[in-house]
This record gives structure tokens, C-alpha cells and sequence, in this order.
């Protein structure tokens, strides 16, 4: 199953917006899923009352701090400039029409390394869905 759409891309422009005084660039909405699935796979063991149909959280603080961590997940990413990785399609060397393109071996080890950086949960995403009690890093008993 995919993970649900959390943050929409007028969320991340909203976000960007207050962050870094710009709107999203389209590779910064097409990281979206990306923070999506991170935000699923941290939220994982976590229970909430969700959608049947959609799979969002019906509880509003829930769902503001998914959508919240989603959009400063894209945010940390674009700063870091592991977007590279995120909206790559792995290319090492490719030809269009006359052109030839190829990766230069540094720069394919770059592209791995952002890849793995963009396989990780960021710091502060992690500190929104804590604060909101998710992403526990062990089990809760009531």
C-alpha cells in the first residue's frame, strides 16, 4: 500500500512560503510522496482512527502533524540539496537524440549517498510527529 498524501502541494507552498519566503519549485512537490512514505514508515506502529477510503487520520492534530512533517521533510531535503537524488532516474550514462550523457563516477557516488539521505526521516520532521505523540521509537502501554 502507498502511503497516503499527507501534505498537498498548496501545503508545501504555504510552508516554503513562511520558511524560506519562496513557494515550492516542482521538484520540491515532486518529493512530496517521497515525504509521505518516510512520514508512513515512521508513523508505522502508531495508532490513530484513520479514513477507510483515503487512509488519513480522522483526528485533525494527527493529521496537521503528518501533513506538517511531510512539507519540513521536503523542506530539509531541498536544503540539503538531496533532491538531486529524490527526482534522479539513476542514470550513469543515457543518449537522447545526439546527445550523450554520462555521469561522472563522483558524481554518481553523490547521487548514493543523497539517495540514502533521502531514505532517512529528517531530524525535524521527527520532532513534529513526536510532539504530536507518534513516531515512538518504542511501545507504549495506556
Amino acid at each position: 500500500m502507498s502511503a497516503p498524501a499527507y501534505a498537498t502541494a498548496g501545503d508545501l507552498d504555504t510552508h516554503m512560503t513562511t520558511m524560506l519566503g519562496r513557494t515550492s519549485t516542482a521538484a520540491e512537490q515532486r518529493a512530496l510522496p517521497i515525504a509521505h512514505r518516510l512520514v508512513r514508515r515512521a508513523t508505522l506502529t502508531d495508532v490513530y482512527d484513520a479514513d477507510a477510503v483515503t487512509g488519513l487520520p480522522t483526528d485533525t492534530a494527527v493529521h496537521a502533524a503528518m501533513t506538517e512533517a511531510s512539507v519540513t521533510q521536503v523542506t530539509a531535503m531541498s536544503q540539503q540539496g538531496t533532491l538531486t537524488a529524490a527526482d534522479t532516474g539513476g542514470w550513469s550514462e543515457t543518449s537522447v537524440g545526439s546527445a550523450h550523457l554520462k555521469r561522472s563516477a563522483a558524481a554518481e557516488s553523490r547521487v548514493e549517498a543523497d539517495r540514502a539521505t533521502v531514505d532517512q526521516l529528517g531530524v525535524e520532521a521527527r520532532h513534529v510527529l513526536h510532539h504530536a505523540g507518534l513516531a515512538a521509537e518504542a511501545p507504549r502501554t495506556w
